[in-house]
């Protein structure tokens, strides 16, 4: 039977597909030898019911469910062949699926590896997030109250984004842009006296205003982030900083720069946004940085001598998430350095950031202590800083250490030690008891 359902081809392409590919070097594999005439017409009704019972299970288990069925018998293997292509179009809609699967016949190929590739994706991104101090704030919340609100899945206590973002359906970074976005915009509302109310309120604004979408706008760094209600956003890719809106009525199919209207863009970018969006080719906001100091030593304001990938990015976010007046997080009132009428678009970094070196989540830092999960801390040329991954917001220095309310959400002390898991969430409950 072990002969039925493995294909030679199958063991190098799942090797393969275990580490991070592009979706076009995924393969579709012939099913072999047809079905029999006498089995199609009972193929065709088993293949969409197995994938619908897949698709009804945890998304961990769908795949050795249906490998399961497989071994029953010769009808139900040749059903769970077809059945892949069911549950890929029931788990993983999109355009990335769309693409893949419009040049294959799903009659006589079967797309298991597509799976197995998509499927692979997400887990690592889910399990990733259920370590994560987002996670563990909505689970603390929610098992403490007992909130009951409705949500597309059960895998995840976290309600502020659609899960269907998770697989990134239509492109890479749908996910994680929208969760710099959920990120930037928690921040935003936890920091801001005046509108912080309580929390019951607040996970009740946050329910009813989920992302359910990300779009990139052309080549560029920009996103367009869509949540419930008819409210959408332009932010920077890179930071989740808000630097548009449209509360239009509804949503527009087509992004590009005819659909963005000026009064959609915060003041400040109305004169430079053009440049970045009718572009042509891939474009970064990072590559307008002008670094006011040694830009030979530190190119764009970080130390040549940083190369590693991770590092660099997180560098980037940092970057990004400090530029001065007139940038993505200046204000509109002054006029930037480099400010000239014809000039293009240029956000103005002080050398006080300059970067001169990275340690990641689960590095040692601040007196050998082994940053936890989620934080990060970037040694500049005046200060040390301890910084949130996901955004590269700045939420302590080597000097009083990780501010107070940060120590509570991360779980960690004031050096960016983690606590242990009963620790951190008995620091979650103190903050739902002021």
């Amino acid at each position: 039977m072990d002969a039925i359902v493995k294909d030679t081809q199958e063991s190098v392409l799942t090797q393969q597909i275990m580490h991070t590919v592009h979706d076009s070097d995924i393969l579709a594999l012939s099913i072999g030898k047809p079905p029999p005439l006498a089995l199609r017409g009972k193929i065709n009704i088993y293949s969409p019911i197995f994938a619908r019972l897949a698709f009804s299970l945890p998304s961990s288990e769908r795949y050795g469910f249906l490998c399961t069925l497989a071994l029953v018998s010769k009808l139900w293997n040749f059903s769970v062949k077809f059945a892949w292509y069911h549950l890929i179009l029931l788990e993983f809609p999109g355009k990335r699926t769309e693409t893949w699967i419009s040049s294959l016949d799903p009659t006589i190929q079967t797309f298991r590896l597509w799976y197995i590739h998509r499927q692979k994706e997400k887990q690592h991104v889910l399990e990733l997030f259920k370590k994560s101090w987002i996670e563990r704030l909505f689970r603390i919340y929610g098992q403490t109250f007992s909130y009951n609100f409705p949500t597309s899945q059960k895998e995840l206590w976290f309600f502020g984004i659609c899960y269907g973002l998770l697989s990134d359906p239509d492109e890479r970074g749908q996910w994680e842009v929208s969760l710099r976005f959920w990120i930037s915009h928690f921040i935003l509302r936890l920091m801001s006296g005046e509108s912080w109310e309580s929390w019951p309120i607040f996970f009740s604004q946050m329910h009813d205003n989920i992302i359910i979408d990300a779009k990139r706008i052309g080549n560029s760094d920009i996103w367009r982030i869509e949540c419930s209600g008819n409210k959408a956003w332009y932010i920077s890719g890179q930071s989740g900083e808000a630097i548009g809106w449209d509360f239009s009525s509804g949503f527009r199919s087509v992004i590009n720069m005819e659909n963005i209207t000026w009064k959609d863009l915060r003041f400040d970018w109305k004169k430079y946004i053009s440049t970045i969006i009718n572009e042509s080719f891939p474009s970064e906001l990072f590559d307008r940085i002008f670094f006011h100091g040694d830009s030979s030593l530190y190119p764009h304001g970080i130390h040549k001598s940083i190369k590693d990938p991770l590092r660099f990015s997180l560098a980037k976010r940092f970057v990004l998430s400090h530029v001065i007046s007139y940038g993505i997080s200046g204000s509109y009132e002054s006029r930037p350095f480099s400010y000239c009428s014809n000039s293009k678009f240029i956000l103005d970094l002080e050398k006080t950031y300059s970067v001169e070196s990275v340690r990641l989540s689960g590095e040692t830092a601040v007196y050998n202590q082994v940053l936890c999960q989620g934080l990060s801390y970037i040694q500049t040329t005046e200060v040390g800083m301890f910084v949130l991954d996901e955004i590269g917001l700045e939420v302590g220095d080597d000097v009083c250490g990780v501010r107070d309310i940060w120590a509570l959400l991360l779980g960690c002390n004031t050096w960016g030690n983690a606590h242990d898991s009963i620790t951190a969430e008995k620091m979650i409950l103190t903050l739902f008891q002021t």
